[in-house]
């Protein structure tokens, strides 16, 4: 059976006005099967319960956080992750919250290790990850030589049972 995935998942900045009635219509006139809320606040913003789950960032990372999706979501033929299990890193009762780091230099394995531990930094260390969706971007095609100490590096913060969902993309 072939699934539209952009009839699955349907992301909305949560800030632009929607109500429960809605967020409803949309859904179904979607036949969405999943909606993400993209937060822009850190105030508390009524969580309706047609929206799945919630991502807080800034307005200026909205853009970022639909670039995660579009990396690890399948597009253009290819598969990456199952539209069913995108899901699992977001916890229903919890925001999840988006965080990035830069770095620049020659491409290479510790390059990549580097910026994945950065990422990890702004972690707290008492914060026991289930889940993570990591999305690399890069000039160039990552290589598996580059990617290989990466799984280590978020292994050992991350919990036994956890899933880390990952995906690259090549920018300008």
């Amino acid at each position: 059976e072939e699934i539209s995935v952009l009839s699955e998942v349907g992301l909305i900045v949560i800030e632009d006005g929607w109500d429960e009635e809605s967020l409803l219509a949309l859904k179904q006139q979607a036949e969405l099967g999943t909606l993400f809320a993209i937060q822009t606040t850190d105030q508390q913003i009524e969580k309706f319960e047609i929206i799945d789950r919630t991502i807080i960032c800034t307005a200026d990372e909205v853009e970022q956080v639909v670039s995660v999706f579009q990396s690890v979501l399948p597009y253009q033929g290819f598969m990456a992750i199952d539209y069913r299990d995108i899901k699992t890193p977001w916890d229903a009762d919890k925001a999840a919250r988006y965080i990035k780091t830069r770095v620049t230099g020659m491409p290479s394995a510790k390059l990549l290790e580097y910026a994945v531990n950065q990422l990890l930094k702004q972690i707290p260390k008492s914060l026991n990850i289930k889940s993570m969706v990591l999305n690399m971007e890069s000039g160039h095609k990552i290589s598996q030589d580059e990617f290989s100490g990466v799984p280590d590096i978020i292994d050992s913060r991350i919990s036994d049972d956890a899933e880390v969902f990952h995906g690259s993309r090549v920018t300008d």
